[in-house]
Formats: C-alpha cells, structure tokens, sequence
C-alpha cells in the first residue's frame, strides 16, 4: 500500500508540476518516508543518512544532472548509476538505483 501511495505521488507530482532542470533547486536538507535525511550541497555532493541516528551513514557521493537525469557516483561504493527526478516546490522525487518502478518521495525540510 506504501509503495502504491509513493507510486501515485510520483506520478501526480510528475503531471501537475513542470520539471526543473535548474540542479540549484537539489540544494538543501531533504526528508522521506523511511526517516532518512539527505542533505546536498552547492558543490552537488550528497550524504544520504539515517534520521534517528545522523551519524549512520547509507550513502554519500557526488551528483550531476545531465540531460534531466541525475548522474550519481557514489564516493562510499565506487558504484555509478543515472535516476530519473522531479522537483516539486517542496518535493523531490527519484527513482531508486535499478528500477523505475520504485522512487524515493522526499520532502524539503529547509
């Protein structure tokens, strides 16, 4: 039922919302349903981490948009991979690393 509530989420956020190719709109502190933090930065490197113990780290590397798709390398795992985004005006959504049938619904906390 969660997975088809984020599915429909994604897919409603997709449609009413235009898609920014602008990376500066990544910036910030994010939040999502399974209490992960993500933080990414001006310099588009990323840490991914737990949000009731901060000091667990899941992931962290750098990030760039090409051609309206986030290229990620993992700087933890040496692993690359490109995802699909959209941003919302305090929404991001992204599909998780080998699927694009599962996504990652984060919400801007500054």
């Amino acid at each position: 039922m969660r997975k088809l509530l984020v599915l429909i989420s994604f897919i409603a956020t997709t449609t009413l919302l235009s898609s920014q190719s602008n990376s500066s709109s990544l910036y910030g502190l994010w939040v999502n349903l399974d209490k992960e933090l993500l933080t990414i930065q001006p310099n588009m490197t990323f840490v991914r981490q737990t949000a009731t113990n901060p000091s667990t780290i899941i992931s962290k590397g750098k990030l760039e948009v090409v051609n309206d798709k986030l290229y990620v390398v993992r700087t933890d795992t040496g692993e690359t991979y490109t995802l699909k985004y959209h941003i919302g005006a305090n929404t991001f959504v992204v599909t998780k690393p080998g699927t694009e049938e599962r996504v990652w619904l984060f919400e801007r906390l500054n």
